[in-house]
């Protein structure tokens, strides 16, 4: 009950084995893989809470100072 009250995620695949998770990791540290954001300045932060709390912000949101 615990995992759900503090939101925690499981994620997995039943999909592949370790080797292609270990392959993909690598990408990231490589910095081969680039996040995509959402970014809002900070004078619209509750704009930006909104949207994170409907679901409708696209990729990630980020605040910029």
């Amino acid at each position: 009950m615990s995992l759900f009250l503090n939101r925690h995620q499981i994620t997995g695949s039943t999909q592949n084995d370790p080797a292609y998770l270990y392959e993909a990791l690598d990408f990231v540290a490589k910095g081969k893989v680039k996040v995509m954001t959402e970014t809002f300045p900070l004078e619209n932060i509750s704009e930006a809470y909104d949207k994170v709390a409907n679901g409708k912000v696209h990729f990630r949101a980020v605040i910029r100072n």
